[in-house]
């Protein structure tokens, strides 16, 4: 009976408990005690609905929580609170374990909570405001202690209006109360974080590890965390990064990694102190990134290079201080280079951000100067000037002297950028200068350039964005012509046309080196843009150009070029010139540089055909052939080519050494080599012999030399052979019967000669040699019948092998014959000067004056002789101190060895000879 009335008691007390724990009124108790306490204990207000009571595992359940300050409203509007959250449901239990205990262990699991904060004193509302407290426990005198709380697809979204600060996270949790601690497992799902306006961090996700307990000095924490997350300012797909570190209460050290490594933030530690955030750390970040971060209304740029950082930074009401410096290394916008270096130094004070900043772009121009950057208005200013005096490259005459470069550029609160540039340019050796300077307009991608030159405006506009491209340049001179003209397709700025007028390169090279190029005319350019490529075709469509030096002028030629900015390579498809006597082309030239712009390899192959060469109005020449100029590294050049004359003609004595030098002199000056040395193999030879033609000589000649080493100390060998030819002499010419110059490697402007001339004069056979070298030579006279070298002279000059020109002219002559043959101006009024003036108008008849002894005391003696033709000469003679008669002479040549002669003497005697010459030996 006792155990029927036990278990109906039971039964009835289970019943009652199962509807009173589903009573509205038992609900409605319930929950105005929960509001109290939780209110009471945590100074906060709540509301909510009791959704479930379950008295036999002591659990409640609430739904629709919303939870603020104390009198306040909830909001929609999240700002207008310092913080608040909601939450789906709630469910709060007891451990009937724990209840033998005597303790109550509270067992709180939410989901769905959605919770807004705002940032009061460099603090998050929620956390030091209500969080803090939670933790802490109720102030109530209850055996009450939390044993676990777990949150289910919550959220919470922190806005800082001070620091600009926004921040989102995601994530499930579960704690636990163990040893004194707090142990907290988080699982991020998803989050952000952003500052002054920039989204810095998005899709953060991982877990932490954090444990919370209670010490002397009050609360404190420990975490550890490892998560992912994407850095928005950088590339798209290469935005993942690491994010691993550990902080514990006031200290802490983190790490941030990209994937690919393009960006390293390492060792990046954290201090707290006196609710002050201290950051101090090195990073290295990608330079379009810290653009991009510096001003977010940039558009994603193809910049590459590095920035690496060393920094300290303090938060309080937000960031405070920052002060450290930036080193940036080569940054190139998509393959073109803007700087090879800089140093900016960083400093942070009440929103003002300043220092100095230094920039190079080698071999061209070294910058220093200030910045200036303001983040209420958004503005910034960047002040440079050309650090110590710099050679303009490829013009050594033109310097600009330090501080002769001014840059100002300013960046206002819409992005937009502009500037102004001002450089004064000398040349100290010609004692001129001359100035550019413009400015310059960038916003939303486009950027617009003005200013003036020397003798000279300009305009351009590009476009910046994805890649550069060039929209209008218009280049004018003085008076308005148009010197560059360039013009991009309306549909397609990768397309340009256009125009060049000559005249500007008239003006670049005259301003260069001081020289006048001659000619005029319009390149005509059609080009295309592909990626990093450009490709351009371009002929000269009306005028002619002068090529220096030379009567031959260009009057067409077709182009194409292509240039590959991100190989740095520029290739010559194809060149076909056209100049007023012969051809030019080349089916394929290039040329590499590397990252300073230095040439670091060229091939150049020209072939010509029928060219038209003048050197100084004394050579004057057809020639075709094959040429080619290699450049490799740090080698000279190589020069090497086959040069074939087709014919010549020479008006410069071949024999004389001051011609030869300025051979070999124009060679140089047309390759530069005073400044630029050049290794050379090339080979000349003749296909007909070249004419010569001076004063004295009149051959043709045969050429075959090899030209190796260098430029400037060239190795020459090889020979040249006059064919045939003649030294021609008043009288009558030698005959060349042999004559070759043999260069020699070590002796440039030495040559070797062998000369041998020959011609019968009268009854004499005349020869005349030539042995030794151009500078230390010997010079021989020989006849037969023999005579003295004055004699031979003389019957050169005059026809007479008579000694009456003994005293006179052939010893001049002999003196001086050395400078005949090898004189470099041997032009027909020359040698007239030397022997033919004063015997021009006794072309056939010869005055022979002389002595009848060298003592002169026999008398004065004079004849005048007569060629009749090649075999018969007479001679009339006086003696104008006696008395005598005149005597008479008349010879005839029967054969080279047999004459006659018929004399009448001063006795009128009349007699006759017969001489007859025999050879012997072999």
């Amino acid at each position: 009976m006792i155990k029927k009335f036990i278990l109906a008691i039971l039964l009835g007390s289970v019943a009652t408990l199962y509807f009173v724990q589903n009573d509205q009124w038992v609900h409605d108790e319930i929950a105005q005690k929960f509001k109290h306490f939780f209110e009471t204990s945590y100074d906060c207000a709540i509301d909510f609905k009791v959704k479930q009571v379950n008295v036999f595992n002591l659990n409640l359940t609430l739904e629709n929580l919303e939870v603020r300050p104390k009198n306040q409203q909830f909001s929609l509007t999240p700002a207008t609170l310092p913080w608040q959250w909601h939450a789906h449901t709630m469910q709060l239990g007891l451990s009937w374990f724990s209840l033998l205990g005597g303790m109550l262990g509270l067992e709180i699991s939410l989901d769905g909570v959605r919770g807004n904060s705002t940032i009061a004193d460099s603090s998050i509302s929620i956390v030091t405001q209500h969080v803090q407290k939670l933790i802490e426990g109720p102030s109530v005198n209850l055996p009450v202690f939390l044993k676990s709380l777990t949150f289910k697809n919550s959220s919470l979204q922190v806005m800082g209006s001070d620091p600009q600060l926004a921040c989102i996270l995601q994530w499930d949790s579960e704690s636990k109360r163990s040893s004194g601690l707090i142990k907290s497992s988080i699982s991020l799902h998803d989050g952000s974080f952003g500052i002054l306006k920039r989204k810095i961090v998005s899709n953060l996700a991982g877990t932490l590890n954090l444990d919370i307990g209670f010490g002397p000095q009050g609360l404190y924490f420990d975490s550890q965390s490892s998560c992912t997350a994407d850095l928005d300012y950088l590339p798209v797909g290469k935005r993942a990064c690491a994010i691993i570190g550990n902080m514990n209460h006031e200290k802490g050290e983190f790490e941030i990694k990209s994937f690919d490594q393009s960006l390293q933030v390492n060792s990046l530690k954290l201090h707290v102190v006196d609710s002050r955030i201290q950051v101090e750390g090195t990073a290295k970040l990608p330079f379009a990134y810290m653009m991009r971060l510096a001003d977010p209304q940039l558009p994603e740029a193809p910049l590459k290079g590095a920035c690496t950082f060393d920094l300290k930074a303090s938060f309080a009401r937000g960031l405070e201080d920052v002060h450290g410096n930036c080193i940036i290394d080569p940054v190139y916008y998509n393959s073109v280079k803007l700087f090879d270096a800089a140093r900016v130094s960083l400093n942070r004070e009440d929103a003002h951000w300043h220092g100095n900043i230094a920039i190079e772009h080698m071999p061209l121009i070294a910058l220093q100067g200030s910045w200036q950057w303001q983040e209420s208005p958004f503005k910034g200013h960047i002040v440079l000037a050309n650090e110590g005096a710099k050679v303009l490259p490829g013009l050594s005459l033109w310097k600009i002297a330090e501080k002769n470069l001014k840059i100002n550029i300013d960046v206002d609160d819409q992005s937009t950028i502009s500037g102004s540039y001002d450089c004064l340019i000398n040349n100290e050796k010609q004692e001129d200068q001359m100035q550019v300077a413009g400015h310059a307009h960038i916003k939303s991608g486009h950027c617009l350039i003005e200013g003036t030159g020397p003798q000279c405006t300009y305009n351009a506009q590009f476009a910046l964005y994805p890649h550069v491209r060039i929209k209008q340049l218009n280049y004018n001179d003085e008076q308005g012509n148009s010197l560059i003209s360039l013009l991009a397709d309306p549909h397609n700025i990768d397309l340009i046309n256009g125009s060049l007028n000559f005249s500007l390169f008239q003006l670049l090279v005259h301003n260069a080196l001081n020289y006048n190029l001659q000619g005029q005319g319009t390149l005509r350019l059609q080009g295309s843009i592909t990626d990093d490529c450009i490709h351009v075709k371009t002929n000269l469509e009306q005028g002619t150009i002068r090529l220096p030096e030379t009567y031959n002028f260009m009057s067409n030629f077709d182009a194409d070029l292509s240039v590959n900015l991100q190989e740095k390579k520029i290739v010559l498809n194809s060149l076909q010139c056209k100049l007023h006597r012969g051809t030019l082309q080349t089916e394929r030239a290039i040329a590499t540089f590397n990252d300073e712009y230095q040439l670091m390899y060229a091939y150049l192959p020209l072939t010509f055909d029928s060219c038209l060469l003048n050197l100084k109005k004394d050579l004057f020449a057809v020639f075709s052939g094959t040429m080619s100029i290699t450049k490799k590294d740090t080698e000279l050049p190589s020069l090497k080519g086959h040069v074939i004359i087709d014919r010549a003609q020479l008006n410069e004595n071949l024999l004389s050494d001051k011609f030869q030098k300025s051979v070999f002199a124009y060679t140089g000056s047309m390759f530069d080599a005073n400044n630029h040395d050049m290794q050379c193999d090339i080979t000349v030879e003749t296909k007909n012999p070249i004419r010569i033609e001076t004063g004295l000589l009149q051959a043709t000649a045969k050429v075959g030399m090899h030209i190796k080493n260098t430029l400037q100390d060239p190795k020459v060998s090889g020979l040249i052979e006059l064919l045939s030819g003649s030294l021609y002499f008043p009288y009558r010419p030698l005959h060349i019967t042999a004559c070759s110059i043999y260069f020699m490697p070590h002796q440039l402007y030495d040559p070797i000669i062998e000369l041998t001339a020959k011609n019968k004069i009268k009854k004499y056979n005349v020869s005349l040699q030539v042995s030794g070298s151009v500078q230390n030579h010997h010079i021989s006279l020989e006849s037969s019948p023999p005579l003295t070298e004055e004699q031979i002279i003389a019957l050169l000059l005059v026809g007479s092998q008579e000694e009456s020109l003994n005293v006179m002219m052939p010893a001049l002559i002999a003196q001086n014959l050395k400078t005949l043959l090898f004189d470099s101006e041997q032009s027909p009024l020359k040698i007239n000067n030397y022997f033919q003036s004063w015997l021009k108008p006794f072309k056939n008849i010869t005055l022979v004056p002389s002595f009848t002894d060298q003592t002169g005391r026999g008398g004065l003696r004079g004849a005048i002789e007569v060629e009749i033709n090649d075999r018969t000469r007479a001679l009339i003679q006086k003696n104008f101190s006696l008395t005598e008669d005149t005597r008479f002479e008349i010879e005839y040549l029967l054969s080279d060895e047999v004459s006659l002669r018929g004399i009448r003497d001063e006795r009128k005697d009349v007699g006759g000879e017969i001489e007859m010459r025999w050879k012997f030996g072999g």
